[in-house]
């Protein structure tokens, strides 16, 4: 396996696919993005080369497009194995680290300020009335009054446009 690949693989697996698991989604960056990125290092048309020869593998997979794949973590084997367990250790290693940094932070903001366990918060209604009539521009005690189709008149007169 030549540097390039290497390099190409290492960014596909930490961007395309570690990154989309902890941040427990299936969007964000795919190959298109990562060949737009490493364009002045890698040829387009070599990173092609490279999801063919990793489809033809069995461990890439596509529906249309081929940069628009995803990869089948199952299927690695050898090197690429090796490279995928390596930036998955170091995923976990700083998803840990980051977690328990937020953790220690979020304790040292508590104490500055004296919350604990039993520091009980006031809740002020007339004071979050007063933030919703001034934020969102709606009387809250004439609202409660309404019915849903009477709110929806009003919406469509005020906002859509329509006479009375």
């Amino acid at each position: 396996m030549k540097e390039d690949e290497k390099s190409f693989f290492r960014t596909c697996i930490k961007y395309c696919t570690i990154q989309n698991v902890q941040n427990h989604n299936n969007r964000g960056i795919t190959p298109r993005t990562i060949i737009k990125m490493l364009s002045e290092f890698i040829n387009y048309k070599r990173c092609w080369y490279l999801l063919e020869k990793w489809t033809n593998k069995g461990f890439y997979n596509y529906g249309v497009t081929m940069d628009l794949g995803w990869f089948e973590e199952e299927y690695f084997t050898g090197e690429y194995q090796e490279m995928y367990l390596e930036i998955l250790g170091q995923a976990k290693a700083r998803n840990i680290i980051c977690e328990e940094l937020a953790d220690i932070e979020k304790k040292e903001n508590m104490a500055l300020i004296g919350i604990n366990a039993n520091t009980k918060v006031p809740i002020n209604l007339d004071e979050i009335v007063k933030q919703i009539n001034n934020r969102l521009n709606i009387n809250v005690n004439e609202s409660l009054e309404k019915t849903a189709a009477q709110l929806k008149q009003e919406y469509e007169n005020k906002y859509l446009g329509r006479l009375l």
